[in-house]
């Protein structure tokens, strides 16, 4: 499964369990080879409700700590792209400053010149 894959699905998991619901394997939506993987990688646990076959029988009852990680990483910004929009947004204002110091001389010299 890919990251972004998972992402997605813990994302949606996050939302869903903040409003008090624990959906069944079928009610979330993934195959069941991907729940598995998520389940072996230990990101999320499983709940047995002990009634119904396999795919209503367990709920998805938790986000397990390699899955809130996942979260965590995905939502803090990178240090890259935070440094190159600083950077970005100085070359941005130094350039209009210049821009304003060429025009304010130009006007100077030859409008109050005349």
């Amino acid at each position: 499964m890919k990251k972004t894959q998972t992402l997605k699905a813990l994302k949606n998991l996050q939302e869903l369990h903040a409003q008090q619901v624990h959906p069944t394997l079928r009610d979330f939506g993934l195959k069941e080879k991907e729940i598995r993987e998520m389940v072996d990688e230990g990101l999320i646990g499983l709940g047995d409700t002990q009634r119904g076959e396999e795919l209503d029988r367990y709920v998805i009852s938790e986000i397990l700590d390699a899955g809130r990680t996942l979260l965590i990483e995905d939502s803090q910004p990178k240090l890259t792209k935070t440094i190159f929009q600083g950077l970005a947004i100085g070359v941005w204002d130094l350039g209009k400053i210049s821009f304003g110091v060429l025009l304010g001389w130009y006007l100077n010299t030859w409008i109050k010149g005349s």
